[in-house]
């Protein structure tokens, strides 16, 4: 192998024992907080890691390039494929609202996890079932946006 296959590999594995040791945390967490209390601990430490970008992106560091459909005076659409193209609300193109609609869902999802976590009492359960996102995805792509599912995505999951 190579040393940048060794790098990558040995960061997947990082990263799987980081996601694995959370649900092992989260268990623990809920035999002292409720699952409330541990998402908006974890949010608002999430949200105070971020304060540092912004900070940066604010002093027009990091900003070059960077626009949105609004801005460009463009109207916000969602590539459907096929060349199917769905119109957007105005609002869609704001990055702030977009973001907070994101942030609630993203919470909403998190605290139902928590919940799931503290009712089954196992991090292995946990895990296997929040991992069947894997499978649902392409599956309500498939329902939602009428999209096809290709071999490729069929033999990844």
């Amino acid at each position: 192998m190579k040393s940048k296959e060794i790098g990558g590999m040995a960061c997947l594995i990082l990263t799987a024992m980081i996601w694995g040791f959370a649900f092992v945390s989260q268990v623990q967490g809920m035999a002292s907080m409720t699952p409330l209390f541990f998402n908006a601990t974890r949010f608002t430490l999430g949200a105070l890691s971020l304060l540092p970008l912004l900070w940066f992106r604010r002093r027009g560091k990091a900003t070059a390039g960077f626009r949105t459909a609004y801005d460009a005076g463009e109207r916000p659409v969602l590539e459907l494929g096929d060349g199917k193209v769905m119109d957007l609300p105005k609002w869609t193109a704001s990055p702030v609202a977009v973001s907070v609609i994101c942030g609630v869902v993203l919470f909403s999802a998190s605290t139902v996890q928590q919940y799931g976590v503290l009712y089954s009492g196992s991090a292995g359960r946990s895990g296997f079932i929040t991992a069947l996102y894997i499978v649902m995805t392409p599956l309500l792509a498939f329902v939602v946006l009428r999209r096809r599912i290709h071999l490729s995505v069929v033999i990844s999951v």
